[in-house]
């Protein structure tokens, strides 16, 4: 697996504006329906060049970002399910992502590189109910 160099700060900080700019102007409820309808595209590890991301990933992908953290991985439809692999600033911020429900947190090398997997999505009344009740707990519990 390839890593990406990690941001300038310059760089980082318009990346969570940017972010913030977007999570901002939505309603915890409707959150994860609003960024679904959106075209991201991020830098690929390993091809090297913009890809544009699943769109079930654009939520969690753009509040990562507005956490200060940088993303690398992503997907949707994974075979053992929806994951986001991501750095985070601290261990704390790590905890604080479990706290909010819906994902496990787990962490890989290096030391500050995380990933966040699903929860039993069936038990949760499926992957789209899942993700819409994870986004609306981010809103209220993790984003200013």
């Amino acid at each position: 697996m390839m890593m990406l160099a990690p941001p300038s700060a310059e760089q980082a900080d318009d990346t969570r504006k940017a972010a913030l700019a977007i999570l901002s102007k939505l309603q915890p409820k409707k959150a994860w329906d609003a960024c679904y309808k959106l075209e991201l595209s991020r830098q690929c590890p390993i091809e090297r060049r913009l890809v544009v991301l699943e769109r079930g990933v654009n939520f969690f992908v753009l509040s990562l970002e507005a956490l200060g953290c940088q993303t690398f991985h992503s997907c949707e439809g994974h075979p053992r399910g929806f994951y986001v692999a991501f750095r985070a600033p601290s261990v704390i911020l790590a905890r604080e992502i479990a706290g909010a429900g819906y994902f496990s947190v787990e962490l890989a090398k290096p030391a500050d590189t995380y990933s966040i997997h699903l929860c039993d999505a069936s038990a949760l009344g499926g992957w789209d109910h899942s993700l819409r009740g994870a986004a609306a707990a981010w809103m209220t519990k993790l984003l200013p």
